[in-house]
Formats: structure tokens, C-alpha cells, sequence
């Protein structure tokens, strides 16, 4: 499903977007630096590597996660603060392709893709864009499944921080760097082993924000156990999103062609979503796979 720590972007204004890293979402998260060494010591704090192995066996374990061919994952998006409310639909086909569509009434149909090589948003009131740099990094980075299980391949760093909690729940707060040079912050149950909430900084055409997300009421699909409610904070605003169903294997590869602005921006129109090119490659709109 919405796999990573923060798999739904923020719509912090009717004039953001809200897009998808599984996975992944309230006051921020506060950490204490001073003394945490010593801390830990008297803790008995087990290695990250130890809390990262045993939420993976929480969720159901790696297989679960990986063996299906996509995941359809549909809910309600509630902004209390805005007064805003409406649907989501995720589309992952694994390992790393993606399709975020958020429909809002009186805003519109709000759409976020990563095809495995280009990534892009369309949202009525600003428009079609592409993500460059460090926000294409990202993207790429949190599309991926394995981002979900924390996997060395796109985690590169694991350090244990401190004991803390999640409101009221004792947590193990553990500091993640990703392959992108990025960095999150996970809190994983001392209880159950399952991730609490997460904190991260977002890469947006506007500039970084922080935002943070706190996973509750998780449930079993299919062999996967999934966070059914996400509550989301940034830049003042917070963002619910309830998980409502999730499907495996009905996702068709054409619904997550981008649409034809997208399009347009890629390839000039010239070329059709998977077309194959001269060299015999399959191409997505000039990007060779």
C-alpha cells in the first residue's frame, strides 16, 4: 500500500498537492541529542539493525511485501483544518512504479506518477509538472517497495537514538539515512515492533519541509499487516488518510501512464506511453528502460 515513511505528501493548502513513500505520515517529533549515548546504555537498547529486523517480521516479512505484482490501496483524505475531504487511490506496480490520485470536490482530481525513470505531478490549480533533482531522488527512492522494509539497498545508515514514545507508547527511535543522502526519523514499537510514526523532510518544487506522520490501527492483508489510519502534520496543517481496501494484482499497467500534459512535458506529445524506439527499447516518453 502506501509503502515508506511518508508515502502521501502533504497537502498542506488546497494549492498543494498531495502525491505519494508506503507504505507512509500531529506534533513534530522531538529529539534529544544530549546524553544519549549513556542513555542507551542504561536502556539496554537493542542495535537498529535488531528493531529495523523485527518490525519486517511485524508486517508480515519481506515475501509478503514483495511477491505481489502490484497493490491497489483506496481510502478517505480528511483536512479537518480546511474543512477539506475526499478520496485516494495508490496504484504500485512492484518494484518501483507509482500512481497517487487524490479527488477533492470543489478542488479536483489531483494526480502524482513515478514510472521508474520520470517523475510527475498534475494538480488543477497550479498544473502539470516534472520532478527534477533532489525531489526526483526522492521519488524514485520512495516508490521503491523495498523502502517499505527499510532495505540496505535504499537505506544506507541505521542508528539507534533513544527510548522515547508515540503518544503515550514506548517507542525505539532510530535514525535512517537513505541512499539519496536524505535522512528520516522512525519511532518502532518497544512492544509490538511495529512502526509508529516517522519524520522526514520533504523535497518540494517550493522548498524542504518537515513533516511527520503517526501509523496506527494496522491490519492483515494478505499475508502484509498495514496501518489503516495515517495522521500527517506539516506547516501547521494536518492531513488523516483512513485505509479502506487494499487489492492485490488488479492493477493494469496502462492506468499508470501519465496523462497527455505530462506527456506533452516529457516527449512533446511525440511519442506514445510505451512505444517501443528505434533501438528496439521500450521508451517512456524519451526516457530508454
Amino acid at each position: 500500500m502506501l509503502h515508506g515513511a511518508s508515502r502521501c505528501r502533504t497537502l498542506a493548502t488546497p494549492r498543494r498537492r498531495l502525491a505519494k513513500r508506503v507504505p507512509v505520515w500531529a506534533p513534530a517529533l522531538v529529539l534529544c541529542w544530549t546524553g544519549a549515548g549513556s542513555s542507551l546504555r542504561a536502556q539496554n537498547a537493542p542495535a537498529a539493525d535488531e528493531v529495523i529486523e523485527r518490525y519486517v517480521e511485524a508486517i508480515g516479512g519481506s515475501g509478503a511485501h514483495i511477491s505481489p505484482r502490484s497493490i491497489r490501496t483506496t481510502g478517505i483524505v480528511e483536512m479537518p483544518g480546511l474543512g477539506l475531504q475526499g478520496t485516494f487511490e495508490v496504484l504500485q506496480l512492484l518494484p518501483n512504479r507509482s500512481l497517487t490520485r487524490v479527488t477533492i470536490p470543489g478542488i479536483g482530481e489531483i494526480l502524482s506518477g513515478f514510472d521508474g525513470v520520470a517523475g510527475w505531478s498534475v494538480d488543477p490549480l497550479v498544473g502539470a509538472s516534472l520532478m527534477a533533482g533532489a525531489e526526483l531522488a526522492q521519488a524514485e527512492e520512495r516508490a521503491n517497495i523495498l523502502a517499505t522494509l527499510r532495505d540496505e539497498s535504499v537505506v544506507t545508515s541505521r542508528e539507534m537514538i533513544e527510548l522515547s514514545e508515540s503518544e503515550g507508547e514506548p517507542c525505539w527511535r532510530v535514525r535512517l539515512v537513505w541512499a539519496s543522502g536524505s535522512e528520516s526519523l522512525d519511532c518502532y514499537s518497544r512492544d509490538t515492533g511495529l512502526l509508529l510514526a516517522s519524520e522526514d523532510t520533504e523535497v518540494t518544487p517550493m522548498g524542504e519541509m518537515v513533516v511527520t506522520t503517526r501509523f496506527s490501527q494496522y491490519e492483515p492483508f494478505y499475508g502484509m499487516v498495514l496501518p489503516t489510519r495515517l495522521v500527517q502534520s506539516a506547516l501547521g496543517q494536518v492531513q488523516e488518510l483512513t485505509v479502506e481496501a487494499v487489492v492485490l494484482d488488479d492493477v493494469d499497467e496502462a492506468e499508470l501512464a501519465p496523462p497527455p500534459a505530462i506527456r506533452t512535458l516529457l516527449d512533446g506529445g511525440a511519442r506514445p506511453w510505451g512505444k517501443p524506439s528505434a533501438t528496439g527499447t521500450t521508451e517512456r516518453e524519451g526516457c530508454a528502460v
